[in-house]
C-alpha cells in the first residue's frame, strides 16, 4: 500500500554538498531559491520578498545573491519602475561544476533520471 504524499522532495546534485567551493549560506540560498521557484528554476520576486519567505535578513539574501551571480548560477534582471526582478537559476552552469568536480568521469545528468 501508498503512503500518502506529505510534502515535496527536492534531489541535490552532489556537487552542491561536497565539491562546490562556495559559501554554505550561498549554497542553500540556491537550494531554496531552487524550491521556492517550484522547480522551474526561475522566480519572479524581490529580495524582500525571498527574505520574508525564507525567514532571512535582507541584506544576507542579497549578499549571497551576489556571490551565485558572480558563480555564473543565477542571473537577476530587473522590472524598471517596479521592485520585482527574475531570478533565473542556470541549472547548465551547475551541471558544468559538477562535471568538472567528477573529473569528466560519465555520471548521469539529474533531469534525465527515471522518476519512480
Amino acid at each position: 500500500m501508498m503512503q500518502e504524499m506529505k510534502g515535496l522532495f527536492t534531489q541535490l546534485p552532489d556537487v552542491l554538498l561536497t565539491t562546490c567551493d562556495l559559501p554554505d549560506e550561498a549554497l542553500m540560498l540556491f537550494i531554496r531559491l531552487y524550491a521556492q521557484s517550484k522547480f522551474t528554476y526561475i522566480l519572479h520576486s524581490s529580495v524582500r520578498k525571498i527574505a520574508n519567505a525564507l525567514g532571512l535578513k535582507r541584506d544576507k539574501v542579497h549578499r549571497n545573491l551576489k556571490v551565485l551571480v558572480d558563480a555564473g548560477l543565477i542571473t537577476v534582471e530587473g522590472v524598471e519602475g517596479v521592485n520585482l526582478s527574475t531570478y533565473t537559476l542556470s541549472v547548465d552552469a551547475l551541471w558544468e561544476l559538477n562535471t568538472a568536480s567528477h573529473h569528466g568521469a560519465d555520471i548521469p545528468h539529474w533531469t534525465n533520471l527515471p522518476v519512480a
